[in-house]
């Protein structure tokens, strides 16, 4: 008997299931951070079901470092 999968992570997703409590998640950045903010803007919206719970940064001067201050 198959297990059924519940969660699936696909650039063909429309619709993704709501986690409860919300993912607490690192990210791992380098550059400006523009993908960063996205995941951000994200959260704030309540889109993505996230907490950003720390940033991972090889660059103190990176733009990200900023962006997550």
């Amino acid at each position: 008997m198959k297990k059924e999968q519940k969660y699936i992570i696909s650039p063909e997703v429309n619709s993704l299931n709501r986690f409860s409590p919300k993912l607490k998640i690192a990210i791992l950045a380098s550059g400006e951070g523009s993908n960063f903010q996205v995941l951000i803007d994200l959260a704030k919206k309540d889109l993505f079901d996230i907490d950003i719970k720390l940033l991972i940064c090889n660059k103190k001067n990176a733009g990200c470092v900023k962006r997550a201050k």
